[in-house]
């Protein structure tokens, strides 16, 4: 690879030396017997995990009439564009005027483009955006059954990156008046029910996401849970003692989630002991 680069240097040169010699007529010939001398190659400086506001950087191996280029350039899906050009038409950046989609491959198509030595600038690059947030882990767990949910203990969902340029949406069903906050990270998010949950109460809840600036037809799902709240309590315990430790350890709930608390219920004569919740 290597020595071919660097044979094709060597032929440039000469011919460009001839060229000087022999003026326009002796280019149009030089560019027609050599045209592998001359030939474009072009090349995407990065080609996944664009940011959505990310220009995408092309490369050229010679200069290019850069008219000809950006007439001839479509990209795929269609975006509308901003072009900037560099070291003498052989960089260019590619500035989406909105943004590009998240978790979409765009394709950069140029066709019949030219550069300065009049050849031919054709070329088919790809690069992929960055993905949608994904929801990595739950608490509880997903499936997870008796569960209580208080202010001590919040839904907590941890993400795959940072959602700084997402909105997030999200769904529960049955249906509940929620309130969530982000970590300064904005990389876990805490959910709480108003008014709180509902015992004994199977809940659905989905995660959407979009880019801040597109419309709600944009949200994507990103992740899914279920769990199911602990039960009321029996108004009468059970006779058996050892079912009634059973029930003891299923429906009594520490009043303080620091340090040691003990609980005595007089009526089903239990003392049940906490460390830490």
């Amino acid at each position: 690879m290597q020595f071919r680069r660097g044979m094709k240097k060597f032929i440039r040169h000469i011919l460009i030396t001839f060229f000087l010699l022999f003026g326009v007529t002796g280019i149009s010939a030089g560019v027609l017997a050599y045209p592998k001398a001359f030939a474009v190659d072009t090349g995407i400086e990065k080609g996944s995990e664009i940011e959505m506001d990310e220009p995408v950087v092309v490369f050229f191996s010679e200069p290019v009439i850069t008219r000809t280029v950006e007439e001839n350039l479509q990209i795929y899906p269609s975006i509308p564009v901003s072009y900037t050009w560099e070291n003498s038409g052989k960089k260019l950046s590619i500035t989406p005027r909105t943004h590009w989609l998240p978790e979409t491959e765009y394709e950069i198509k140029i066709n019949e483009g030219r550069s300065v030595m009049f050849t031919s600038v054709e070329s088919h690059l790809i690069f992929k955006t960055v993905n949608f947030p994904k929801a990595e882990s739950f608490l509880p767990e997903k499936g997870a059954e008796d569960v209580v949910i208080d202010i001590e203990d919040p839904i907590v969902v941890k993400f795959d990156k940072p959602l700084k340029n997402f909105k997030i949406k999200i769904k529960i069903e049955p249906f509940e008046k929620l309130t969530y906050s982000f970590n300064s990270e904005e990389k876990e998010l805490k959910i709480l029910s108003y008014s709180g949950f509902k015992k004994g109460q199977k809940y659905d809840i989905f995660l959407y996401a979009k880019n801040k600036d597109d419309d709600d037809s944009a949200y994507k799902e990103i992740g899914s849970t279920f769990f199911q709240t602990k039960p009321m309590a029996p108004e009468d315990w059970a006779e058996d003692f050892g079912t009634r430790l059973i029930q003891a350890k299923k429906f009594t709930e520490a009043k303080l989630k620091n340090g040691k608390y003990i609980d005595i219920n007089l009526k089903t004569q239990i003392m049940t002991i906490f460390e830490d919740g």
